[in-house]
């Protein structure tokens, strides 16, 4: 690696970050959501609808779900290995980003376990991850969420995004679903997933995107054209 090359990765590592949804985003699978539907009580679709309309907050409708959960960690993570397809183009987007200096976060509101270890899975594990952190228990799974770094924000996706922005950087933000769509309006550079709920949210909205199906995509654009604007 020559010195210029070396002060552009450390320029970009100060400078930007990328932030990106797990399940649906990473994935082309909801895991979790196959999760609850293999090992949850149906109860778990009407927490979600009332989430969608606005009824429930994301940290309410994660703990009641999570606490119908009805198995071991075991046979969660081997359900979820079972049913998760990886995103085309993801290796390649993430060996973009360690070829060029430029930091990605895991940030999710899915299962740790499932988060991670499908991480571990894909052969991702290195990449920093922010979830809630849960705990099995005999009245299904206990949800701790991780301290926020910011006030004002409606949960941990916005707040690590507005987290980043407050320290100078510029976020680039990949997304799906509704959780998303707080932390994508604060995003200085924002992806999305084509056909998904979060691109009816942002185009109702007017928040300016890019949609995408693979990574590839998102890695020509950073290539051509927002890299250089950083």
């Amino acid at each position: 690696m020559t010195h210029k090359t070396k002060v552009k990765r450390e320029k970009l590592r100060a400078n930007a970050i990328v932030v990106s949804d797990f399940d649906g985003t990473i994935t082309v699978t909801d895991n979790t959501q196959c999760v609850l539907q293999k090992f949850a009580d149906k109860e778990w679709m009407r927490l979600d609808e009332l989430y969608e309309k606005g009824m429930l907050e994301l940290v309410e409708r994660v703990k009641r779900q999570y606490a119908l959960l009805r198995a071991s960690s075991e046979e969660i993570v081997k359900y979820a290995k079972q049913v998760a397809v990886l995103r085309e183009g993801f290796a390649r987007f993430v060996g973009l980003c360690n070829k060029k200096g430029l930091p990605l976060v895991v940030v999710s509101v899915g299962l740790d376990i499932v988060v991670k270890e499908l991480l571990k899975f894909f052969g991702f594990e290195k990449i920093r991850v922010r979830v809630p952190k849960t705990l099995p228990t005999e009245q299904g799974y206990k949800v701790f969420f991780p301290k926020m770094y910011t006030t004002h924000t409606q949960n941990i996706k916005e707040d690590l995004v507005l987290h980043n922005k407050i320290l100078g950087k510029k976020v680039i933000y990949l997304g799906d679903g509704p959780s998303d769509y707080q932390a994508i309006r604060r995003a200085d550079f924002r992806f999305v997933v084509k056909g998904s709920k979060l691109e009816e949210l942002c185009v109702k909205s007017g928040v300016v995107h890019a949609v995408f199906s693979s990574f590839d995509e998102v890695s020509e654009s950073l290539e051509k054209y927002i890299l250089k604007l950083l």
